[in-house]
């Protein structure tokens, strides 16, 4: 019962989060953890005052201009990053057919707070035919990525918080069963500190991430939630795939089980992050750390 009180809190803090989902346009102060080496001599940091703009991928141009983007950096040397890159454009068609591509965003469009009719998405894609179950943000990043993915760290992951996510992996055969698992220990429940410090709880992430090795040419980016209805522990709440483009970067997550599709233009990487903390700002609890962003495993704010 605790598990499916906390997932029904996790889900409503994404929806509060992404009815509110504005970004300033202009670049924060860097965060001194944050990947310095990734910056140094890339001009599309220096990107200042540029809006953010969105698309579902949900007509032509925006689809192909996704796909190239995301093989462009995940699959140019890779066949089977190649073969996930397709995988994840075919879902990402499925949804958007059958939930109707007039209902979405085609073309790329300034702002970061759409408003979509979610009773209307919801209601035809149920009725619609549809080659692939309901995903998350989870299944879809660690499709994009896991072929780019290295695990080192041994051990029983902690899948407490991941079984409606195994079992639409397991409904549309999204994963064989050795990348299910290396799927539950990157997502795995993680032991907490006690203290409300994301400083403090990104130093216990860092460190279970140090047995990973990242994408050279792609980042993801997470939102790490703290909670303690069942134990203190450390989760990956939300994610996403961050990579570059000319004059930029293109950040493509999927909101939520039955919510669509994303692909967001930022003008720099922290116009991201900041995208990501606005987005959870309100998912509080005074008595744990409130959610902080991840990059490739490091603490970013």
């Amino acid at each position: 019962m605790k598990k499916i009180l906390l997932i029904l809190l996790v889900i409503t803090g994404i929806f509060a989060g992404c009815t509110q989902n504005k970004v300033a346009n202009e670049p924060k102060e860097k965060n001194v953890n944050e990947h310095s080496e990734k910056n140094e001599n890339d001009p599309s940091e220096n990107i200042a005052k540029e809006t953010a703009s969105l698309s579902n991928m949900a007509n032509e141009s925006s689809f192909s201009f996704v796909a190239k983007a995301l093989d462009n950096s995940l699959g140019a040397d890779n066949d089977m990053a190649k073969a996930n890159v397709d995988k994840f454009m075919a879902m990402v068609s499925d949804y958007n057919k059958s939930v109707g591509e007039s209902n979405l965003i085609g073309d790329f469009k300034e702002g970061l707070n759409p408003t979509y009719d979610t009773g209307k998405l919801i209601d035809t894609r149920k009725n619609a035919k549809k080659n692939f179950p309901d995903t998350n943000c989870r299944i879809n990043a660690y499709l994009l990525a896991v072929a780019n993915l290295k695990v080192q760290r041994a051990g029983n992951p902690d899948d407490e918080m991941l079984f409606m996510d195994l079992e639409k992996i397991k409904e549309g055969k999204i994963f064989d069963g050795q990348v299910e698992e290396t799927f539950k220990k990157f997502f795995s429940r993680v032991k907490a500190k006690n203290s409300k410090n994301p400083e403090d709880q990104a130093k216990v992430m860092e460190h279970y991430f140090s047995g990973w090795a990242f994408p050279k040419d792609a980042d993801l980016v997470s939102v790490v939630i703290n909670d303690n209805l069942d134990g203190n522990y450390l989760f990956i709440g939300h994610i996403g795939v961050l990579v570059k483009i000319e004059g930029g970067y293109l950040f493509v997550e999927k909101i939520s089980f039955e919510e669509p599709y994303q692909a967001i233009k930022f003008p720099n990487r922290q116009a991201c992050y900041d995208y990501l903390k606005d987005k959870f700002k309100d998912f509080t609890d005074p008595d744990t750390c409130p959610p902080f962003v991840m990059d490739n495993g490091e603490y970013v704010g």
